[in-house]
């Protein structure tokens, strides 16, 4: 199923980061994730697995500033929201674990699409892997996971 098209609303703000569509992935993988993620059987992202996928991922904060959807954005500037919400897992230097629309697949680990970043320090491409990881604090999960994504992907960045 393709995610519904929509622009970005006045209430919600993208994060200033450009993820190139080679880097994040829907992946099988071990909860809880740490102390090692070991992902495999890397797909597109689930909701976004048809038709032509362009331009690059991001993340919105929405208007509550609790919380964070993830989004494609287009080269002609239209968004597609990819999940309705997200929440950050575990973190190494060279990825980031989120579910997308928890507690949406109740068949689901973790009750959501487990999802992968892989951070500029890894190939891109959609080989699995094993990475030592930290489990994101509650509380602190969002805010940590926006200072991995700005380090890692700022808007400036443009991957070979």
């Amino acid at each position: 199923t393709q995610a519904p098209t929509r622009p970005a609303g006045p209430t919600e703000e993208l994060l200033p980061i450009e993820i190139p569509i080679d880097r994040c992935f829907d992946v099988q993988w071990n909860p809880p994730g740490h102390p090692t993620l070991t992902a495999q059987w890397l797909q597109p992202p689930h909701n976004d697995r048809y038709g032509g996928r362009d331009g690059h991922y991001a993340f919105e904060k929405l208007e509550d500033g609790g919380r964070m959807s993830f989004v494609r954005k287009r080269p002609d500037g239209t968004v597609l929201r990819v999940f309705e919400e997200v929440e950050f897992l575990v973190v190494s230097d060279d990825v980031l674990l989120f579910n997308g629309d928890p507690g949406a697949a109740s068949f689901v680990p973790g009750g959501g699409y487990g999802t992968l970043v892989k951070a500029p320090s890894v190939p891109a491409g959609d080989a699995g892997g094993s990475w030592a990881t930290r489990p994101l604090a509650n509380g602190s999960e969002i805010a940590s996971a926006e200072e991995w994504l700005l380090e890692k992907f700022p808007k400036s960045h443009r991957a070979v």
